[in-house]
């Protein structure tokens, strides 16, 4: 999950269209970014630190980013550029997000982004620091020329540039009068509240569905706004926002894949070495690739013989961790990961050396892709995708059904599934006593009982309620229920009831309840009790 916490409302330039310059100039307490990191559901998140103001400004920053890693999270923030130390930035940052809006100094200076020449050498100090392919390129298109940024955001190797209209809601536009007032065409329907992207909280620790309410006078809750675009009723907090208006410019990512791997391979591993001697020689030879092995506490010194065999293989070590969560790997390999798309691989995935030439026309915009294998782990995403959907579930525990989830919120997120061509894959056998041994459950069938009926359930409440992404704090007792009960009597039938609230809109007595139950019955053949 993708968290935005507003730590600011100061800053040191005075950008024309910036909402911040008319909020109330003050610094999050310290005591309030604490409250709301203790409120975050289960799981590992990106934390944003931004907002209106010059997140590097605030007095506690990097206690802030200290305390986000301590909770297990990903810090990250979008900066002027203007005050930066790029040594701490580059080992405490997978990546981080810059604004420049034109490489003009004298039109940098007419819109407020001042002292444009230290910005762009602050950029080549990161650059030196960290690598191009960790920093984003933030711009706001007012009307600008914007061919000279693109080319040299281009000419830098950098990653990703994210370019976003003005937006047209109310308390944006009386910063630029000059904008005409858009066509009010309603869609009633916002991607923010429909399938959740992200989680926004504002200086008072409020939560919002985005960033874009920056005058909450007539905001009341997320519940409400759900409600009222239902009913075809703008919420004076979201009047005019291009989100819900029709044919609306909506902001758009650019990515240069120039000095940028096609693909990152994600390797989780513990216990396997022996396999990842023969499929890792195989990846590191594939063109426009880049090989990321994660040792998660492997027993057998993987870390060490990968970066003495193959040095340029990128390694993420995991210790003091007993029992293997591979939702958790895979994540984690993924934040160190520079390509522009992610593809998932256990340890015993033997690829030919035609893979790439072969996916190529597979890898579209508005896609995943699958092999055509049996193992719906071995996956390919876009690592946008992936990051906006806050990639793997990691509440799953022991083996199954956390790729199928994933390959769930993607299909429910619009993206197609592509397959790709047979025999690009092969996978090495090995017996399911190897595959348990650093899982949670020894027995197989356990746990994928457990994981089976989790993803059941998740996968009905996502669809019922419209939502990609569910909160972790609504998922983690469900799962902790069906745990409970299948390990209670592992050999017997196991039955989870939900009750759900009643979400029919009509009018109805005050001495009337109304009350939903859905019941799962997992039923054990007589030979398996027996």
């Amino acid at each position: 999950m993708f968290v935005q916490i507003e730590i600011s409302t100061h800053c040191n330039f005075t950008c024309f269209y910036c909402a911040g310059r008319d909020m109330a100039q003050e610094y999050m307490p310290i005591e309030q970014f604490d409250a709301i990191m203790a409120r975050l559901p289960p799981g590992r998140h990106t934390v944003c630190l931004q907002g209106e103001g010059e997140p590097m400004l605030h007095p506690h920053f990097w206690t802030m980013v200290e305390r986000v890693l301590a909770h297990g999270h990903i810090p990250d923030t979008i900066t002027n550029g203007s005050r930066i130390d790029p040594e701490k930035i580059a080992a405490l940052f997978p990546r981080i997000a810059v604004s420049i809006d034109t490489l003009d100094p004298v039109e940098a200076e007419r819109i407020g982004r001042k002292k444009l020449g230290k910005v762009l050498h602050n950029l080549d100090r990161l650059i030196e620091h960290m690598g191009a392919s960790r920093l984003v390129i933030t711009t706001v298109d007012y009307g600008q020329p914007l061919d000279a940024l693109k080319n040299f955001v281009r000419a830098k190797g950098i990653g990703q540039h994210m370019v976003q209209p003005l937006q047209i809601k109310e308390d944006y536009r009386r910063r630029y009068p000059d904008r005409a007032a858009p066509d009010e065409r309603y869609t009633y329907r916002c991607r923010y509240l429909e399938q959740p992207l992200q989680r926004t909280y504002g200086m008072d620790g409020r939560e919002f569905p985005c960033c874009y309410i920056k005058d909450p006078t007539g905001y009341q809750s997320i519940e409400t706004l759900r409600a009222s675009l239902a009913a075809q009723i703008v919420p004076s907090c979201c009047n005019g926002c291009r989100e819900i208006l029709a044919d609306a410019p909506k902001p758009y990512s650019m990515i240069d894949t120039a000095g940028r791997p096609t693909v990152s391979f994600i390797v989780p591993v513990k216990g396997r070495l022996d396999q990842l001697r023969q499929t890792l020689p195989r990846l590191i030879r594939l063109p426009d690739c880049e090989v990321v092995v994660v040792d998660y506490d492997c027993p057998d010194d993987t870390k060490n013989w990968v970066v003495a065999t193959y040095p340029r293989t990128r390694v993420v070590h995991v210790r003091n961790a007993p029992l293997l969560n591979l939702s958790h790997a895979r994540n984690l390999g993924s934040m160190h990961a520079q390509g522009e798309w992610l593809c998932f691989l256990d340890a015993d995935a033997l690829l030919e050396a035609n893979f790439l030439e072969q996916a190529r026309p597979a890898l579209l915009t508005g896609s995943f892709a699958q092999f055509a294998v049996d193992g719906p782990g071995q996956v390919l995403c876009l690592a946008d995708d992936f990051r906006r959907l806050g990639g793997f579930d990691e509440t799953f525990e022991g083996w199954g059904c956390a790729d199928n989830d994933l390959l769930m919120r993607l299909t429910l997120a619009g993206r197609r599934c592509q397959l790709l061509p047979q025999g690009l894959l092969k996978l090495m056998p090995h017996d399911d006593g190897r595959r348990m041994v650093h899982y949670a459950y020894p027995d197989k069938w356990i746990s994928l009982r457990i994981n089976g009926l989790y993803f059941q359930i998740k996968t009905d409440l996502a669809r019922q309620q419209g939502m990609v992404e569910l909160p972790r704090t609504q998922l983690a007792p469900i799962y902790q229920r069906i745990k409970e009960a299948v390990l209670a009597s592992p050999r017997t039938a196991t039955e989870i009831k939900l009750t759900l609230p009643a979400q029919a809109g009509f009018r109805q007595p005050s001495n009337w309840t109304i009350e939903r139950e859905w019941i799962y019955r997992v039923q054990v053949a007589a030979a398996e009790s027996a």
